[in-house]
């Protein structure tokens, strides 16, 4: 419903689509689905392109195919997307190190948050899509996994390294997510 909401705005506001950056994804792995979608989205954007189209949710590199690149390239030939990236939620570090050695990924949304921020291979990850020219996202920064039936509770009692992350914190009187905010916060680097 939120492609609609913005149509609707968009529709109302036309002048006001030159100061918005639209982002949006598609699900669909295959040229003719993923043509379904972005035309779907257009529609109910009520705008002609999008900024940037994510294929969403991928969990290797390998899905960055020739298929998915001849796609992203026409379509922004058509001038319907400025620029073509992925949100991904597992296997993260190797979906980065693929893009960075590929010419023609614009921006990766990841999962990055205070949980996984000192991990040595996400850092060089992020550094070698950084490196490349590639934007980056960042999602799920308050360290809740989500998935099908997985809600993380919020009690901090995951790792000794959550514990020394928010743990100083928790102890000054911060509740468990406004530790997580504050190591976000204070960790700009993120």
């Amino acid at each position: 419903t939120s492609e609609n909401g913005i149509g609707m705005f968009l529709e109302k506001n036309p002048d006001a689509r030159k100061q918005i950056f639209l982002v949006t994804k598609s699900d669909r792995r295959d040229p003719a689905g993923m043509t379904e979608l972005l035309t779907r989205s257009l529609e109910r954007l009520k705008t002609d392109y999008v900024d940037l189209y994510f294929l969403h949710g991928i969990k290797a590199s390998r899905e960055l195919n020739d298929d998915v690149k001849r796609w992203a390239e026409k379509a922004k030939s058509e001038k319907k997307i400025k620029f073509f990236g992925f949100s991904t939620h597992d296997n993260m570090e190797e979906c980065l190190e693929g893009a960075a050695k590929l010419d023609w990924i614009d921006g990766v949304m990841v999962k990055y948050n205070y949980r996984i921020m000192n991990a040595d291979r996400m850092k060089a990850a992020l550094d070698a899509a950084a490196k490349a020219g590639i934007g980056l996202t960042a999602m799920k920064t308050q360290g809740v996994i989500s998935g099908p039936g997985k809600i993380l509770p919020s009690a901090l009692t995951d790792t000794e390294a959550d514990r020394k992350l928010t743990g100083q914190f928790v102890q000054r009187g911060f509740t468990d997510g406004q530790a997580r905010l504050k190591v976000v916060w204070e960790n700009p680097q993120i």
